[in-house]
């Protein structure tokens, strides 16, 4: 789960999407400042974590409290990631873009919520490990960053 949340999804995809948004709000020809206002909305997932944090805890699913949300955030971001990918622009109006990619940045940061709330509970329960953790999450997430970087160029 860390390996797919934290390397693949944070380190590697959200390291490979993120250039591509400016040129998303370029292609739609949409002015500096309205792409700020989107940006600013696109972002909202990460602020929203106490929320998502509170919501998850309070209201287990069939009696789990984080693996049903992460399921279902990441339904949802994948399903906005293909969205953007296979839509044409001209079906794909900004409105509906910025909604995907608010769904992407919910499932980054659902994810990224609940694995590090899982790995915490585990540092806790077994504080030896901890440090070894932490450098496998950080290790990961580094090199995931660094091979979509290598694979988007300069």
């Amino acid at each position: 789960m860390l390996f797919a949340s934290q390397h693949l999804m944070k380190g590697f995809a959200a390291s490979f999407t993120a250039p591509s948004v400016q040129f998303l709000y370029a292609s739609y020809k949409i002015a500096g400042p309205q792409m700020q206002i989107f940006g600013g909305v696109t972002q909202l997932p990460w602020a929203m974590k106490p929320m998502i944090g509170l919501i998850s805890d309070a209201l287990p699913i069939r009696g789990m409290n984080k693996a049903p949300y992460i399921l279902a955030a990441s339904v949802l971001g994948i399903a906005a990631c293909a969205t953007v990918g296979t839509v044409p622009q001209g079906h794909l109006g900004i409105e509906r873009l910025v909604a995907c990619l608010f769904l992407m940045q919910l499932q980054f940061s659902t994810c990224d919520l609940l694995t590090e709330a899982k790995y915490a509970e585990k540092m806790q329960s077994n504080p030896q490990h901890g440090p070894a953790l932490m450098t496998y999450v950080w290790f990961g997430l580094q090199v995931g960053g660094l091979l979509a970087t290598a694979m988007i160029g300069p």
